[in-house]
């Protein structure tokens, strides 16, 4: 954005004509600061904040601005995402920022922290973090117990607390570099907050604006979206944040004005048989602020054409039309496993055994409530159910309600379908769960006895039995058993058969034992020798404990147990993962993959979900060969925890550049 389309679109967004065309005075009341904020030295510091903006080699993305200005000099950046140019103005920005705060005179800086309201918590966080960078440089502080760490954790706590109530007391001057550096600090983090509301600003187009109305005597706000097609009223709502007032926000720096009291907005509609339910909503510096943050989660919602969900709801507010053809990677997909653990979880350990009486219709009660079998399990798996109005709340399992789901964006498999039918055919009146369990069971068994594909079908999903009779099923414990050999939580993945994803599982999950394991041998092979010591915490005698605590031999990694799931929202956070593994908890590492629709047929099938031996979360850019040459990935650090838990690892989500040389890939990470 040139430097006279910025200043424009500050202009519209801060309403600067409210404030005589000066954005200094505009952005104040915008980024929640005092008054105070648009006058004297803060008013010089607040318009080199603006300027710093036209040094930028780009606009920044607000959602890498917002994460890179969490962090400071004296902190390892976090992970960058896929878009440099971005990335790189907000490291640009952070610095800049920095520099600002930094030559300030003490003087200065104590009227800019009064002025801008910094909360003394900033100052005890760059006091923190300067202990923790001269940790890193001298090495972990190894403790004889829990209770050593602890006292010396209130020790460090008291001393920053003495530091910062003489800083408050004496005169600026008189500050050691110590308290001069966590004042700057303090102020860099608040300027950082406002830079971040200013990159928002210019990131995203301006959304058309809604008729918003005051409601409640706080002064909160709210507005209608109209929506066409839309399944129910949408509304969004700003409100003062309760959470941010008083005492919870904590004391400031120095005596001065306080600066406004947070804001949150909602964005979402009521949902069938739960309620109001939200959609969307954050956080908001002042009213402005949470006007134009719904207001845009309003324009979003318009673009995505209203196809989208409720937290804790599985119908879309735009349903697609019936006849409309839907590609399978938009479909929600539930299968027998996931429709049977539910069973055992709604009605307890032996289905067989309740006598808990089920209508087979209608699904609803005309109050929202879930009646039939289909709507227990529904409200709990988050599959589609019809509202009390609509004909298909009294259809049974069906073609009318395949297709209800469908324009839902949802889909049950073959063999959960059968089950599903079967069992609300088992009797038109209020029969047990029991009766409607078995007989969806038993559907099952004949199914596959008189059908070779729907028996193949019927293994994907749910492998057969040790002693291949489909029938010991029945038995509760058997069925659990069964089951529990699934990894917790599986969604099928669009694409991949059973089979085929279990395949793909244990391949990552023996690539990632790899990545562990090589990651421990490299701290092991470049650790210092007096890193070398006994154990921090040795309470426990067990196997597991001896092992995560000796520093001297590198352990054994298990196979990591692999969960995944083709939820990714390209919209929000996108492919990533949750890994995290200590080898005192006795148990093999396990990771978390979330990754888009696609990922099935566009990374699996053509064998690209481990390059390099790093799994593959997503394909980003493909060679004219149709070759990975950018993906998402994950970096496992390994180490040892001299502090606390000894040997531990994580995962960090990363973009990575991916060579070839004839056949074989060569994995580089971006740096951080």
């Amino acid at each position: 954005m040139r430097h006279t389309e910025r200043i424009e679109r500050w202009r519209q967004v801060l309403d600067a004509e409210k404030h005589g065309a000066d954005l200094v005075r505009a952005l104040a009341p915008y980024a929640g600061l005092p008054p105070r904020a648009a006058e004297g030295a803060t008013k010089v510091l607040l318009g080199a904040l603006l300027e710093a903006f036209e040094e930028l080699p780009a606009d920044p993305d607000p959602r890498t601005v917002e994460e890179r200005l969490g962090h400071h000099g004296d902190q390892p950046h976090a992970d960058e995402a896929d878009n440099g140019a971005a990335v790189g103005a907000g490291r640009v920005l952070g610095e800049r920022i920095e520099q600002l705060a930094a030559a300030l005179t003490s003087d200065q800086l104590k009227e800019s922290a009064t002025a801008l309201a910094v909360p003394r918590s900033m100052a005890e966080h760059r006091l923190r973090a300067l202990r923790r960078r001269a940790q890193r440089e001298t090495g972990p502080v190894v403790f004889g117990s829990v209770e050593d760490w602890h006292r010396d954790e209130r020790m460090q706590d008291a001393v920053i607390e003495d530091q910062l109530s003489a800083a408050a007391a004496a005169n600026p001057g008189t500050w050691s570099p110590r308290q001069r550096g966590a004042v700057a600090g303090a102020v860099a983090e608040q300027l950082k907050r406002v830079a971040a509301v200013l990159a928002e600003t210019c990131a995203y187009p301006v959304p058309p604006a809604l008729s918003w109305r005051s409601v409640g005597k706080r002064g909160g706000l709210e507005a209608d979206v109209r929506l066409p097609g839309a399944l129910a009223p949408v509304g969004v709502t700003a409100t003062p944040d309760e959470r941010d007032a008083g005492e919870e926000r904590g004391a400031l720096l120095f005596p001065g004005p306080d600066a406004e009291a947070g804001w949150r907005w909602q964005l979402g509609w009521p949902v069938v048989g739960r309620g109001p339910q939200s959609y969307d909503s954050g956080g908001a510096a002042s009213p402005a602020h949470a006007r134009f943050r719904a207001e845009r989660a309003a324009a979003d919602l318009a673009a995505a054409g209203g196809h989208v969900r409720a937290l804790m709801d599985g119908r879309l507010l735009v349903p697609h039309p019936r006849t409309a053809p839907l590609p399978e990677q938009q479909l929600r997909h539930f299968d027998l496993p996931e429709v049977l653990e539910h069973v055992l979880d709604i009605w307890g350990a032996d289905p067989l055994c309740s006598t808990e009486p089920l209508p087979a219709l209608p699904h609803r009660s005309t109050g929202g409530e879930g009646l039939s079998m289909v709507a227990w399990l529904g409200e709990e798996m988050l599959l589609p159910l019809p509202a009390p109005d609509e004909p298909e709340n009294r259809a049974p399992v069906g073609p009318d309600l395949v297709a209800f789901w469908r324009s839902h964006g949802a889909a049950v498999t073959e063999p959960a379908r059968i089950y599903l039918s079967a069992a609300a055919q088992a009797d038109a009146g209020t029969a047990s769960v029991g009766v409607r369990h078995r007989a969806g069971m038993h559907a099952l068994f004949a199914a596959a006895a008189g059908d070779l594909s729907f028996e193949l079908a019927l293994e994907d999903e749910l492998a057969p039995p040790e002693s291949g009779d489909w029938t010991s099923l029945l038995d509760a414990d058997t069925l659990t058993h069964h089951l529990q050999h699934r990894a917790p939580g599986q969604s099928p993945v669009p694409g991949l058969t059973p089979g085929q994803l279990a395949a793909v599982r244990a391949q990552i999950g023996q690539a990632v034992a790899v990545l562990v394991h090589d990651g421990f041998t490299a701290w092991h092979g470049n650790a210092r020798p007096e890193v070398f010591r006994p154990p921090a915490f040795s309470a426990a005698h067990r196997d597991a404990e001896r092992r995560a605590h000796d520093a001297t031999r590198v352990p054994e990694v298990p196979d990591a147990v692999v969960a995944i799931r083709a939820d990714a929202d390209p919209e929000r956070r996108g492919p990533h993962a949750t890994f995290s593994y200590k080898v005192e908890y006795a148990a093999p590492p396990h990771i978390q993959m979330s990754v888009g629709a696609d990922w099935g047929t566009a990374v699996c099938l053509p064998g690209r979900h481990l390059l390099d031996g790093r799994p593959v979360l997503a394909i980003n850019d493909s060679d004219q060969q149709g070759r990975p040459v950018r993906i998402q990935t994950i970096d496992v650090v390994a180490y040892f925890d001299a502090g606390m838990h000894g040997w531990r690892a994580w995962a960090e989500d990363r973009t990575a550049t991916v060579t070839w040389n004839n056949d074989q890939p060569a994995v580089t990470l971006d740096e951080p």
